[in-house]
């Protein structure tokens, strides 16, 4: 008989195996690599939250037709709540939490130490 521990244990696996058979080698050797980078800034638990919200930000960016979505329409297709794709809309369209800006200034600080 399985443990609760094992039977987790097997769950977990399961799980990361469908997302490695979906998104492929490359793209978990990127998080990967991202995760090691991030550990060094002390950063324990890897962003996923913050880096789906950056791919949704700008995926309504670059996508005139997911930018005409509805809240109801954008979660529903993205498997989020509504009250997370409105807040994704308003952070889109209020301009409050600009991505683009945030990853500008990032990049000019980089540079200037070099």
């Amino acid at each position: 008989m399985q443990t609760v521990k094992e039977i987790d244990r097997i769950k977990v696996l399961m799980i990361l195996n469908e997302l490695r058979l979906k998104v492929g080698h490359e793209a978990i050797k990127l998080i990967y690599h991202a995760n090691r980078q991030l550990r060094k800034l002390q950063i324990v638990s890897f962003p996923i939250a913050t880096l789906y919200k950056l791919s949704l930000y700008f995926k309504l960016k670059d996508d005139p037709e997911f930018a005409k979505q509805t809240t109801e329409e954008i979660a529903e297709s993205e498997g989020i709540s509504r009250r997370t794709a409105y807040r994704l809309r308003e952070r889109y369209w209020g301009k409050k939490f600009d991505f683009e800006d945030l990853l500008s200034k990032g990049q000019s600080e980089t540079k200037g130490k070099n």
